[in-house]
């Protein structure tokens, strides 16, 4: 029974923390787990809440965290306009199609950080459908995701029509190869889009690839 209590405690504890914990709020490396996000999740569907920058990386967040996260930011249009989960490898693509799918009518989040949560082709196709209509978001980190060539093409097919996006973090062991980021770049040749930061490093691109990218 003290187990139990102690255990609510803590939960309440996230809630008060976002809550009232004012514009920034970091629980970074926490161990939250899926309970715990639960509690955060309420706190973002409450009005009071002020939170406008909310780090949630390292946390071991699953599907169902990355969830409940996704049905707070769909039930109320809060003021959240950075969030950060990097590092909660167990979010995965349906994690990622979650998170996704409120993308497309979300009209507050600026910035959205999913390195390294293994969301792989799927959950990068997931997230490229939702820029083509999403007018908000502008920094977009999906380093470390094993999106492949084909993850790449689909975020491809979003920037010639994304309006709003600035930067774009594709680093590292995405596999984009040269298929992808061939088509990155014609979809920057085709629509002069309000990018101005790339990171394609460490992902099997060969140099003369790299060098037909146009200047950001």
């Amino acid at each position: 029974m003290a187990e139990e209590e102690e255990e609510e405690e803590e939960e309440e504890d996230y809630f008060e923390q976002v809550k009232n914990g004012g514009i920034g709020v970091s629980l970074m490396d926490r161990d939250i787990k899926d309970e715990g996000i639960k509690q955060i999740a309420k706190a973002l569907m409450d009005p009071a809440t002020k939170v406008q920058h909310l780090n949630l990386s390292y946390n071991d967040i699953q599907f169902w965290g990355a969830l409940a996260i996704a049905k707070a930011l769909e039930m109320n249009q809060s003021l959240l306009k950075g969030l950060e989960l990097h590092c909660n490898e167990n979010i995965g693509r349906e994690g990622a199609a979650a998170i996704a799918k409120v993308l497309e009518t979300n009209t507050t989040l600026q910035s959205l950080g999913l390195g390294e949560c293994d969301i792989g082709r799927e959950g990068a196709a997931a997230i490229a459908k939702a820029l083509e209509t999403n007018m908000s978001l502008q920094s977009l980190s999906l380093y470390g995701n094993n999106i492949g060539s084909e993850g790449a093409v689909a975020i491809a097919g979003a920037l010639e029509t994304n309006k709003s996006l600035e930067e774009l973090d594709l680093y590292g062991n995405n596999n984009i190869g040269n298929e992808g980021a061939t088509a990155i770049t014609k979809a920057l040749e085709m629509n002069r889009t309000t990018l101005r930061w790339l990171h394609l490093g460490s992902n099997n691109i060969g140099s003369k690839v790299l060098w037909r990218l146009p200047r950001l």
